[in-house]
C-alpha cells in the first residue's frame, strides 16, 4: 500500500512558524493596529524575500506606516535599539 503524501500549504507553514518564532521572540501588541500576527507577517516576507523591513512595508498593503511598524520593533525589543 502506497503511504500517503502530506502537503502543507503556505498558510499552515506561516501559522506553524509564527507559533515557533512567538515562543522565542515574544512580541506584543504595541496599538490596536499594528498586531503581533501583522509584524509577524512583514518579518517572515522580509526574510523570505530576502530583502527589509522598509522595503517590505511599502509593498504589503493595508499595514499602518513603516514608523508605527519600526516603533513597534523597537518596543517590543528594546535590547536591539541603537544606544
Amino acid at each position: 500500500m502506497r503511504p500517503h503524501d502530506h502537503t502543507v500549504n503556505r498558510h499552515q507553514v506561516h501559522r506553524s512558524a509564527t507559533t515557533c518564532l512567538q515562543e522565542h521572540v515574544p512580541l506584543s501588541d504595541y496599538k490596536r493596529k499594528v498586531t503581533v500576527p501583522m509584524l509577524w507577517a512583514v518579518l517572515l516576507t522580509a526574510a523570505v524575500e530576502v530583502t527589509s523591513i522598509h522595503a517590505t512595508c511599502q509593498r504589503l498593503t493595508d499595514l499602518p506606516s513603516e514608523e508605527e511598524i519600526r516603533k513597534t520593533f523597537l518596543a517590543c525589543l528594546p535590547e536591539f535599539a541603537e544606544p
